[in-house]
């Protein structure tokens, strides 16, 4: 009796180790797969605004020097000479001058006619614009056009444009995802194909991806899915059938309608999975042992994956420092230390943009990160910073007396204005400073945030304040402002306003040489003289 007990327990222990293997396989199965998918999606996020950031860098470029032009005379053959240079240096295939006739002059010698092109077309009704992969005339090889009207007078007078070689997008999006096994396709809302990288998988050869879909029966509802949502410009997942099943993740680029679509073959997933079933098989046959295995595995691999969390999460990609959201999570512990008083700092860089738009994005980050160090280099104990985004930082920083901490400001600031080489360019860096006192504590972390900002955006244009403080004076003054706006188109229609006109006297001829005009509400202006 004492045996068959035994026995029984053991069968029972036997039994529940592999149903629990089998439960356990499936529920790691499921998590890995969902892993499989988020990295799908963080990669597809990250090509699309890689590829976002080149186009918009072509646009800028272009439409930049289409201005540089209309400042100076039409001379085609001039001109040309040099683009050459700039050519080289953004890795055009070629840039030209179209005259309004369609007539194109390039960088590379050539004659020919675009007069049939819709970039040229779209330029003269005064358009920029990014065209869809076409044919080169030149040599038959696919292209990419950024074109630029050349406005003078308000009237355009030629079309600025630079050719990409399709391949320079594909190279682009080629990246080793997966093994090799992903890739990227862009289509535009019409399903037809733009770019296709080069990644072993990929297929160049189709010219319509909803075709292409289509060959498959049963992907019909599929396509009519992708359809669907590309129509309400949505993000998102799903999965097809092409020769082999497929996991896709499709968002779109916000240039030209285009959408970005990256795709796994799902035996992606099994490589993932396939050594975890073999694994519990295992674990059903040595007990115990393999039980013991599998929750050093999991533990191992959850602290693997929080520590890559945390470091996605709280280390700042640009800087190398903190991040945002791990500079509100130690903010809102230090501010309610008793006995320490702390003000939130929002600092902005002025012109910041003129850096990257004349150097290059790079450039601009070198500055970015040299900024972070100095500010960096400042803080004392229990002091915060960080990067916010683009060009705004955001600090913590203890204060006891506003006169002293407004000097330490101008300090900074004066820290930042006289370090100003970079990489041998020399730029101003003019820092201005929005403050908030961490005065009532039982406000949110993003109220502070937000009244920093507000004290900020007051004196963005004004030439001499670089410091603002929220207070109750500032709070008053932008209720005003508002007030007044609220009431400004009333105002109007009633009649309320009232001019007046300022002499303005020159000190060097000791004359009056001009005037200005005023306008005030009349309830504000009892100080004035009538008549």
């Amino acid at each position: 009796m004492k045996k068959y007990s035994t026995s029984k327990r053991f069968v029972i222990i036997v039994i529940a180790l592999v149903i629990g293997s089998l439960l356990y396989t499936n529920i790691f199965y499921n998590t890995m797969r969902e892993r499989v998918l988020s990295m799908l999606s963080e990669i597809a996020y990250q090509s699309t605004q890689v590829l976002k950031k080149e186009v918009e860098k072509g646009e800028a470029v272009l439409s930049n020097v289409a201005d540089y032009i209309a400042q100076e005379e039409l001379d085609t053959d001039n001109i040309l000479a040099k683009l050459d240079t700039l050519n080289e240096d953004n890795f055009f295939k070629r840039m030209g001058i179209v005259d309004l006739e369609g007539v194109g002059k390039t960088t590379d010698g050539l004659l020919m006619d675009l007069s049939d092109r819709n970039y040229f077309l779209k330029g003269l009704d005064g358009y920029s614009s990014v065209s869809g992969t076409i044919i080169d005339k030149s040599d038959g090889k696919e292209i990419n056009v950024f074109s630029a009207p050349i406005i003078k007078e308000g009237e355009v007078v030629a079309l600025l444009f630079a050719t990409y070689a399709t391949d320079y997008y594909r190279n682009l999006l080629t990246t080793t995802i997966f093994n090799g096994q992903g890739y990227t396709y862009v289509i535009d809302n019409k399903g037809n194909r733009v770019i296709a990288s080069n990644n072993k998988n990929s297929k160049i050869d189709f010219t319509n991806f909803y075709d292409a879909l289509n060959e498959d029966k049963g992907n019909e509802a599929t396509a009519k899915k992708l359809r669907t949502a590309i129509e309400h410009n949505e993000t998102g997942n799903l999965t097809y059938t092409y020769g082999v099943g497929k996991y896709m993740d499709y968002r779109p680029l916000d240039i030209n309608n285009w959408y970005v679509l990256t795709i796994i073959p799902d035996e992606v997933i099994a490589t993932y999975t396939n050594s975890l079933v073999l694994l519990s098989a295992s674990f059903a046959l040595i007990c115990v042992g393999a039980i013991s295995y599998l929750v050093v595995y999991i533990f191992k691999q959850k602290e693997k994956n929080q520590r890559e969390q945390e470091e996605m999460i709280f280390t700042d990609t640009l800087t190398g420092g903190m991040s945002q959201a791990k500079f509100k999570l130690e903010a809102r512990s230090l501010i309610k230390h008793p006995g320490v008083s702390y003000a939130i700092v929002v600092m902005d860089i002025e012109k910041f943009k003129y850096i990257n738009d004349l150097y290059g994005f790079s450039e601009g980050d070198i500055v970015l990160k040299k900024i972070y160090n100095i500010l960096n280099a400042q803080l004392t104990r229990h002091e915060l910073c960080a990067r916010q985004s683009g060009d705004h930082f955001i600090l913590l920083l203890h204060i006891e007396e506003r006169n002293k901490f407004t000097l330490r400001l101008e300090d900074l600031q004066k820290k930042l204005l006289h370090c100003h080489e970079f990489d041998h360019q020399e730029y101003e860096i003019k820092a201005k400073f929005g403050i908030c006192l961490a005065i009532d504590k039982s406000d949110s972390l993003e109220t502070m945030i937000d009244h920093a900002d507000l004290a900020l955006n007051l004196i963005k244009k004004e030439v001499m304040h670089s410091v603002s403080y929220y207070d109750d004076q500032l709070k008053e003054k932008l209720l005003q402002i508002k007030m007044i706006e609220n009431k400004f188109e009333l105002a109007i229609n009633n009649r309320e306003f009232i001019l007046y006109y300022q002499p303005k006297y020159n000190l060097h001829t000791n004359r009056f040489d001009g005037g200005e005009a005023l306008m005030f509400l009349k309830k504000y202006v009892t100080q004035f003289p009538n008549g």
